[in-house]
């Protein structure tokens, strides 16, 4: 059993099994070596932790150790029928046991884990049993995805292809019919939240949690929106309640530290950034993410180490350019902040933001014509409040 440990100012829970949870996020960094190595350790202290088999199985099938996968993946089914049952199928199929691999999609196809049956027959290592005739034989006479599965399918297809209409229009079809609604509702939502019709996202997903309240994805996905509606201590709430169902899903943290600092919990909101960057280091969008953080709360001095770190990482992104530039600028390093900015409208020629900045910043090395050109530039790409510098500054706006 994994072990969580409960924050008593009720900011959500994490497992406490330090080993475990490095071993999955070495697993996601595709760093397998050092997956091996806590993933075993953490066996050390739990034998039967389902967890530490499940990852250490993904990583033997990853390196090609086809038969310590199975046997990882077999203990894990021991405990609970499905979790693992269709890595099973997998790595059957890469052994080619045909029966055993049609064993275990059986038992995957009815447990809570099932995936979507284009998921299913585009994988790599079930496409190696396309030609086989058992495998065959049992695609035809398998009933498992008929009517609800038909819909969700179509529905996913219209939505990739971004023809949003016929999608909900689908889905209120389907609504319609004895099918399970949460599934449905959430994937209305998620086309809502694409439109930016967040009221009615939330209202979706309402309904969904309603139906399925242990599911952490929804939690995940009603947090978000409400982030974009500004209604920061709700999106808190959220964002416990999916850490609370799965607290192996890393990616939750960076996104809950936002909601935390904007409620006014910076010290929160600083360690769900420090615990997700333990495990991900080098994850260059979570360091912008922590930089922005500290630069919303003037902390420009921590900011600045948080942007160098992207920045290290990745020298394509004009927004990480920009930030540092713009905290340059709030640190009166003036010189710097130019350099950065320049850099931003090199990556991104009408970024809005970046010439409002770069005319600040040339107003205070003594460059009021490049100033008024960057505000005037800044207020033609949509701007408004450059419009106010260029009255003050610009003698041909006054």
């Amino acid at each position: 059993m994994v072990l969580v440990n409960a924050s008593t100012s009720g900011f959500g829970q994490r497992f406490s099994d330090e080993n475990l949870l490095m071993g999955i996020a070495m697993y996601e960094r595709g760093i397998k070596d050092s997956a091996l190595i806590y993933l075993n350790k953490s066996l050390e202290t739990d034998r039967d932790n389902a967890d530490s088999h499940l990852y250490l199985g993904k990583v033997y099938f990853e390196m090609n150790q086809n038969d310590e996968a199975i046997k990882q993946f077999l203990m894990v089914e021991k405990k609970q029928k499905g979790p693992a049952s269709f890595d099973l199928t997998k790595a059957y199929a890469k052994a080619g046991d045909v029966e055993k691999a049609i064993e275990y999609l059986d038992i995957h196809l009815n447990s809570n884990y099932k995936l979507p049956e284009s998921k299913i027959l585009l994988d790599p290592d079930i496409q190696t049993l396309d030609n086989n005739a058992l495998w065959v034989d049992y695609w035809k006479t398998t009933s498992s995805y008929k009517g609800f599965d038909e819909s969700l399918s179509s529905i996913n297809y219209l939505i990739k292809s971004e023809d949003y209409l016929e999608a909900i229009n689908l889905i209120g079809e389907s609504l319609k019919k004895s099918y399970r609604k949460s599934p449905l509702l959430a994937l209305r939502a998620e086309i809502y939240e694409k439109l930016e019709n967040y009221s009615l996202a939330i209202s979706d997903l309402n309904e969904a949690i309603a139906g399925d309240k242990r599911n952490p994805e929804l939690y995940f996905s009603r947090g978000k929106v409400l982030l974009q509606q500004e209604k920061y201590k709700l999106a808190v709430e959220d964002f416990d309640n999916a850490i609370k169902f799965n607290p192996k899903n890393f990616k939750i943290y960076p996104f809950r530290a936002i909601a935390l600092q904007k409620s006014g919990l910076m010290q929160l909101a600083a360690s769900d950034m420090n615990f997700y960057l333990k495990y991900f280091p080098d994850d260059d969008y979570a360091w912008f993410t922590y930089g922005e953080i500290n630069k919303s709360e003037g902390l420009y001095f921590d900011a600045l180490k948080c942007f160098n770190k992207c920045l290290e990482m990745d020298k394509t992104k004009a927004d990480y350019f920009l930030s540092r530039g713009e905290t340059y600028f709030k640190t009166r390093t003036y010189k710097y902040a130019n350099r950065d900015l320049a850099m931003a409208l090199d990556l991104d020629p009408k970024n809005a933001k970046a010439y409002y900045f770069k005319g600040l910043t040339s107003l205070k090395l003594g460059d009021q014509d490049h100033a008024c050109y960057c505000f005037q530039r800044s207020y033609e790409y949509g701007m408004r409040e450059a419009y106010n510098e260029m009255v003050k500054y610009c003698p041909l706006n006054k």
